[in-house]
């Protein structure tokens, strides 16, 4: 068994002095809630896009989750996407009630930046 540090990634981030996120990729098999909390001022800070698989049920905390939601930890103005691929392509349609979804968060201020996040 190998022993790993769990440090809180705002701690992280204020320890080392690193520059600002401008993109941030999430793959923390259910713990995304645990993951944006420990990281909470610092998302706030830089703003990146978030790359994630949400399940549905953290997201608006339906079904069995307690606590804190993703959809509460994320930025209070974020527009989100469900990810797919078709063809080779990455497709972005709207975040829907479901099953486990690979999903793109980005905060209002970049809605338009990428094709397919303008809104409607």
């Amino acid at each position: 068994m190998l022993s790993v540090p769990v440090v809180r990634g705002d701690d992280f981030f204020a320890a080392n002095a690193l520059p600002p996120i401008t993109l941030l990729k999430m793959d923390v098999e259910g713990y995304e809630a645990k993951a944006l909390a420990g990281m909470r001022e610092t998302i706030r800070r830089d703003r990146p896009p978030i790359f994630v698989e949400i399940q549905h049920d953290h997201y608006t905390g339906s079904g069995s989750h307690k606590g804190a939601t993703v959809k509460d930890l994320l930025y209070p103005d974020h527009i989100i996407f469900e990810v797919g691929e078709s063809h080779g392509h990455y497709d972005l349609k709207p975040f829907l009630t479901g099953n486990t979804e690979e999903a793109l968060v980005l905060p209002i201020e970049l809605a338009g930046l990428i094709e397919g996040t303008q809104i409607h």
